[in-house]
């Protein structure tokens, strides 16, 4: 939310569900401006991540110890494994679209040209 104000644009939804979240920014953003909206996200879960890791130690009650070690556990394997092959996901299904829409666009041009020769 706060990269999406810092950068001039507005919040349409929010969504917090302590291990997940989404924002739906609006404005005109430039391609740095959206990277830096997506990223903060990743970035605000790891040092929630890492601010509940010392957490652990100096918590004494068992109960609560092991709620922290899971919350910070699944923010740092989320923000740091997942995310990123979710990332290296899209860009490879995005790259292929991109690909196989060429190919229907040569497909279609070269399909023209048989029937109009």
């Amino acid at each position: 939310m706060i990269a999406t104000w810092q950068v001039g644009g507005t919040v349409v939804e929010f969504q917090w569900r302590i291990f997940w979240g989404y924002i739906i920014p609006s404005g005109y953003f430039t391609a740095v401006e959206y990277w830096w909206i997506a990223l903060s996200g990743n970035v605000v879960s790891i040092a929630l991540g890492l601010i509940a890791l010392p957490a652990v130690v100096a918590i004494k009650k068992q109960v609560i110890k092991e709620l922290l070690y899971s919350f910070a556990v699944v923010q740092l394997v989320y923000s740091l494994v997942l995310d990123l092959l979710q990332y290296s996901f899209h860009h490879v299904l995005w790259t292929y679209s991109r690909a196989l829409a060429s190919q229907r666009q040569l497909i279609v041009v070269d399909c023209g040209n048989q029937v109009s020769s």
